[in-house]
């Protein structure tokens, strides 16, 4: 049974259109997302049942998953395949250890145009 749950989305998109003698050009800056923890203690458990963190790759927990975490053992650093990460806390009532610290940061080093 679930006691506490947290949910959150982190990410960027820009995107900037231009309608010019029939050409429609879209110019997308490429953002991609890294998230860091620093510090990671939840209470173990060999299907993460009990207290997990969960990060999917998109903006929402319909999204891919990309890993489910537990234990003492960090996720370290996760490189998203999109512009937006959602992250899912997962706590029962039962063992509270330390939690976890993490930080997120953005890279746009890229550029997409596209004319029609």
């Amino acid at each position: 049974k679930v006691f506490y749950e947290f949910a959150l989305v982190i990410g960027s998109y820009k995107e900037h259109r231009n309608i010019k003698r029939n050409k429609y050009n879209i110019h997308r800056n490429c953002i991609l997302l890294q998230l860091i923890f620093s510090y990671f203690n939840l209470e173990p458990h060999s299907t993460c049942s009990w207290d997990s963190v969960t990060i999917f790759n998109g903006g929402s927990p319909g999204s891919p998953i990309i890993g489910q975490y537990c234990g003492n053992t960090s996720p370290g650093t996760i490189q998203s395949g999109s512009n937006k990460l959602a992250v899912v806390f997962l706590a029962d009532h039962s063992v509270s250890l330390g939690g976890f610290t993490a930080s997120w940061s953005a890279d746009s080093s890229g550029e997409l145009t596209m004319t029609k």
